[in-house]
């Protein structure tokens, strides 16, 4: 498929997965648009210094008008991917409530305000 000059945001692009999808994206043309939260991760990120990556340092992703802001910035957004979370794993028995509900908030909740986050600025062009 042909991203040339595509605009992507790409949450936890600076993730093992994440950098993973961001070199398949920019072989393929893309303009890469990461919202960074962790400074160590960028450090270790190996498309830091390509030409069509646009790193974005923000604080959280739990928050929806930082989310809003970040999507702002990035002209003619073209496709949004979330990879941005987190996995605890322990017996069922052992998962207590709190420990469900840390995973739906950093998987499921994140996910869907960045989602949220990118509708308004969609412009999708085929």
């Amino acid at each position: 498929m042909d991203y040339r000059d595509h605009h992507v945001v790409v949450t936890g692009g600076t993730g093992a997965l994440g950098s993973a999808v961001i070199a398949a994206l920019l072989e393929q043309g893309a303009i890469c648009h990461v919202p960074t939260i962790d400074k160590r991760e960028v450090e270790r990120f190996p498309h830091r210094s390509h030409d069509r990556v646009r790193l974005v340092e923000i604080s959280t992703l739990a928050d929806e008008g930082e989310v809003a802001r970040f999507h702002a910035t990035v002209p003619h957004l073209w496709a949004s991917i979330h990879i941005a979370g987190g996995f605890a794993m322990a017996p069922l028995a052992e998962t207590t409530k709190a420990a469900l509900m840390a995973q739906l908030e950093m998987n499921l909740v994140r996910g869907r305000r960045s989602s949220r986050g990118s509708a308004p600025v969609w412009r999708h062009t085929p």
